[in-house]
């Protein structure tokens, strides 16, 4: 299953399974939002996911749990 719906495993294609976009280890108690600025983490983020992509990779699983920054983005 992912955000655009279900795929088959012959869908991934080429794929890095274990990925993380941002990843705050300050700690669970300590991460908010008033940490980041989604904008900001989204361009700097994006030409780096892009290279990623032009490369070959279709399928990028992000395992980032929620206590390290995954809600705030």
């Amino acid at each position: 299953m992912t955000i655009n719906g279900p795929l088959q495993p012959s869908d991934l294609k080429f794929t890095l399974i274990h990925e993380h976009i941002l990843a705050d280890f300050i700690g669970a108690e300590k991460c908010s939002k008033e940490r980041y600025n989604a904008d900001e983490v989204f361009n700097i983020a994006l030409p780096y996911l892009e290279d990623v992509k032009s490369r070959g990779c279709h399928t990028f699983v992000d395992c980032e749990p929620a206590i390290l920054g995954r809600e705030w983005i």
